[in-house]
């Protein structure tokens, strides 16, 4: 965990962090923690996917293994229907 903080309230973000990771250890993730990662993930999977470089990469490397852009939209769509239960 990561946290900026005025130094006078350091004392109470250390009792904050204790209290979130006790919670996240008892409780385990969130569904909308759990679902960040996906999120952001795809979203730069669409943002790589934007630019030349990133494209004849992909390209390239598909090239290599075997696969098409067909196995990385599926990929996508498998990812994408992902849910906190999985």
């Amino acid at each position: 965990m990561n946290a900026i903080t005025n130094p006078e309230d350091i004392d109470r973000c250390r009792e904050m962090r204790c209290e979130e990771l006790e919670v996240f250890l008892t409780n385990g993730p969130s569904s909308r923690s759990s679902l960040m990662p996906r999120k952001a993930y795809l979203e730069s999977q669409k943002v790589a996917a934007l630019t030349d470089p990133a494209l004849a990469g992909q390209i390239i490397a598909n090239f290599q293994i075997g696969r098409t852009f067909a196995h990385t939209s599926e990929m996508e769509k498998r990812i994408a229907a992902l849910t906190p239960d999985d």
